[in-house]
C-alpha cells in the first residue's frame, strides 16, 4: 500500500479519504497509467511512415538497466493484482474490459499502416496484436523473475520487432515493392 501511495503523491489521509479499498486505488493507478500508453498509441496513428516509428517504440520498451527493482516493485505488484483478479467477478471483467481496450489500441495502429497500403499482413491483425500483447506480458514477468540480462531482453525485444516486421510485411526504403 505503501508504494501506491507513494506513487499517487497524496497523503495517507487523502488516499482513504477518496479510495474506499487499495483496489480501488491501485485501479485508479493503473487506469492513469492506461491513459498514458493508449495517447501514444493514438499518437502513432497518424504518422508516415509508420513501420519506423513502431519498430523505434518497441525497441525502446527495454528497461534502463538490467535490473530495475523499483520496475520489478511496480510490476510485481501489477501481477499480484491480476492473478487474484481471476477469484474476483467484478476485477476480473474489469481486467478482461482493460486487455480488450490494449487490443483495440493497437489493432487501430496497425489497421492505419494497412489503411495507408504501408502493411501487408500475413496473419489476421487481431492474431498479431494478441501475440505482441503476450510476448510483451511475458517477457515482463521474466524480468520479474530473472532481471532483464538473465532472460536476454534486447534479443528477445528484437526478435519481437523481427516478428512484427515479419507478419506486417511494411513497405520500406529497401522493400521490393
Amino acid at each position: 500500500m505503501q508504494h501506491i501511495i507513494e506513487e499517487v503523491g497524496l497523503s495517507r489521509g487523502a488516499v482513504y479519504d477518496y479510495f474506499h479499498n487499495k483496489e480501488q486505488l491501485f485501479q485508479a493507478v493503473i487506469e492513469q497509467e492506461d491513459e498514458n500508453t493508449w495517447e501514444r498509441l493514438a499518437s502513432l496513428k497518424g504518422t508516415q511512415p509508420l513501420w519506423p516509428v513502431l519498430e523505434q517504440y518497441i525497441l525502446a520498451s527495454e528497461p534502463d538497466s538490467p535490473y530495475n527493482p523499483e520496475a520489478s516493485k511496480r510490476t510485481s505488484v501489477h501481477v499480484e493484482y491480476v492473478i487474484q483478479g481471476g477469484h474476483d467477478e467484478e476485477r476480473r471483467t474489469w481486467l478482461l474490459q482493460r486487455y480488450e481496450k490494449f487490443v483495440t489500441a493497437l489493432l487501430e495502429v496497425l489497421q492505419a499502416g494497412v489503411a495507408s497500403d504501408e502493411f501487408h499482413p500475413v496473419l489476421p491483425l487481431d492474431v498479431i496484436v494478441r501475440f505482441v500483447l503476450s510476448a510483451n506480458d511475458g517477457m515482463n514477468l521474466s524480468v520479474i523473475a530473472a532481471g532483464s540480462e538473465a532472460i536476454d531482453y534486447a534479443r528477445q525485444t528484437q526478435a519481437l520487432r523481427d516478428f512484427l516486421f515479419y507478419a506486417l510485411r511494411p513497405k520500406t526504403e529497401n522493400s521490393p515493392r
